[in-house]
């Protein structure tokens, strides 16, 4: 799959073209960069909180920027798939819908990119405005995605969906909370940084 591909993917569902999820979908070839694109954007979203933390002026950056990009964004795409798994399973073994777990991910993998909205966070008024965007942008990508692979209605879809999604925000909250730096911010990347406890 070439660059040039990617790109024009990437614009089309800039465009809010989610057509292009399908096509995503049924193209085996682009798995791998899938992967590396659902990694980036998942590391690209703990930068919000890492420079808001910075702009803070508070201590412990390296710290705040292992947890919130490094070992936040690996765990976001850990529980990402078992969003995406969730979804499936109910999607194609209780809800009727048919569709091959790859083409699922792929299509999800693309869906994943709004993720990177959370990167101005570091505009503290709209920081959790923005978080809640680019997490709430992923669910409505992702349930367009995994309607257009499983051919499922939009209820059905939004059931398995909402499921998964379920899933993958209680975890990150969780997560959130689990090693906080001077009880502002845990293990996660994005709106998931901050803790309220």
């Amino acid at each position: 799959m070439s660059v040039q591909t990617l790109s024009g993917w990437l614009l089309r569902l800039a465009r809010l073209d989610t057509s292009v999820l399908a096509e995503a979908g049924a193209t085996a070839a682009a798995t791998g960069p899938l992967v590396g694109l659902v990694l980036a954007c998942s590391f690209i979203s703990g930068l919000g909180p890492w420079l808001w933390w910075l702009f803070q002026d508070f201590p412990a950056t390296g710290e705040a920027f292992l947890k919130a990009v490094i070992v936040g964004g690996v765990l976001q795409v850990l529980v990402w798939l078992g969003w995406l798994y969730v979804s499936y399973v109910l999607a194609t073994n209780v809800l009727g819908g048919t569709g091959e777990l790859m083409a699922v991910f792929r299509a999800m993998a693309l869906a994943f990119v709004p993720m990177i909205i959370a990167v101005p966070m570091f505009l503290e008024p709209l920081a959790i405005g923005l978080g809640v965007l680019a997490v709430g942008g992923t669910a409505i990508m992702s349930q367009a995605a995994l309607q257009a692979t499983t051919g499922l209605d939009t209820g059905k879809a939004a059931v398995a969906n909402l499921v998964g999604f379920a899933l993958f925000a209680l975890v990150m909250s969780l997560l959130g909370a689990v090693g906080e730096i001077r009880g502002a911010g845990g293990v996660a990347p994005g709106v998931f940084f901050f803790s309220l406890s």
